[in-house]
């Protein structure tokens, strides 16, 4: 008679099961957010918004924006989108916080003025270490391309979820932008003979001195010289890409 083997197949090494867990995560996260269930779990007061609400800055420059989340009492999947004017704003790169640090979509499209961004939080949060409160989903990188007469707005909206059901959906909260141009410095959407004069008229005054004007201390360093003079010149003919 034959002998039956009793032989147990393997253990799994702990690689192998981290590495299950976490394609675990990212499978029930995605799920979360594909099939939620029309029920509310979590507080009724959650929302998306962009922080901060305003900024001011000029053509060329990066900045960041936070993309927040009020999870109410748990969360363990957020998805935002969040839309900008391309004309003005490009996106650079959106980078994950630890509260939903499980990248299920990242999509930046600069033609149409989008950012799509989905993440899952840990599956080990579960059941009462998932976000909850006010939290960091994301930082999103963006650099200014073209400035205009009135602040321009990034608009986000979103779902939280949390154990198959909405916590949150619907539009949030976006930030209002203010993009002037170099040199512009009598803000009126153009660059040209006034904004030299304005410079040349306050030439030589140092920071405190009567007739110094910040704004036209284009380098600042303190002191409205020929860099000033020259930062004008550079961009002499710049116009509002929207009016």
């Amino acid at each position: 008679m034959s002998a039956v083997s009793t032989q147990l197949p393997p253990k799994p090494s702990a690689m192998t099961r981290v590495a299950g867990l976490a394609a675990a995560a990212v499978l029930l996260a995605a799920l979360a957010l594909m099939h939620p269930t029309a029920g509310n779990r979590a507080a009724a007061a959650a929302t998306v918004y962009t922080s901060p609400t305003t900024y001011s800055t000029v053509v060329s420059t990066t900045f960041t924006l936070d993309l927040m989340a009020d999870c109410g009492s748990h969360a363990d999947a957020v998805s935002l989108v969040v839309s900008f004017d391309p004309r003005l704003l490009q996106a650079q790169s959106v980078t994950a916080d630890s509260a939903f640090s499980v990248p299920l979509r990242k999509t930046i499209d600069n033609v149409q003025g989008k950012v799509y961004y989905d993440a899952g939080a840990p599956l080990e949060c579960h059941p009462n270490n998932c976000p909850s409160g006010v939290v960091r989903v994301a930082r999103l990188n963006l650099v200014t391309v073209g400035a205009a007469a009135a602040p321009t707005a990034v608009t986000i909206a979103g779902k939280i979820v949390w154990s198959g059901g909405y916590v949150f959906n619907g539009s949030g909260t976006g930030s209002a932008i203010t993009i002037r141009l170099r040199g512009d410095v009598d803000v009126d959407c153009d660059v040209d003979l006034t904004d030299m004069m304005l410079v040349a008229q306050a030439w030589d005054k140092r920071t405190g001195e009567p007739g110094f004007v910040a704004a036209y201390d284009l380098d600042a360093n303190g002191l409205i010289d020929i860099l000033d003079v020259m930062n004008v010149a550079v961009h002499w003919g710049d116009v509002c890409v929207v009016p």
